[in-house]
């Protein structure tokens, strides 16, 4: 009884190994195919997206979440993203 247990624990394992790979294959495929930039193009990037004077109404409201007064006419803008860590 315990060979039969040993068996089928080894083609579990042999099917569990083949699933890993394949995962371990398509991870490492899409790491390979990301984008790098320069850090010379990163800087041209940065450069003309710094300058919010010339910006959008719609490139405003793409990072804009909302923008709250609070009862002290306070006025509090939230960003869709975490746009001061980016900095």
């Amino acid at each position: 009884m315990l060979e039969i247990w040993d068996e089928k624990l080894s083609e579990y394992a042999e099917i569990i190994c083949k699933y890993r790979i394949e995962f371990i294959k398509k991870l490492n495929n899409k790491i390979n195919n990301q984008t790098v930039i320069s850090e010379s193009e990163y800087k041209r990037v940065v450069k003309k997206v710094s300058d919010v004077k010339k910006w959008s109404k719609e490139q405003i409201a793409d990072i804009i979440d909302n923008v709250q007064v609070d009862n002290e006419d306070n006025i509090y803008i939230n960003y869709k993203y975490a746009i001061m860590e980016m900095a």
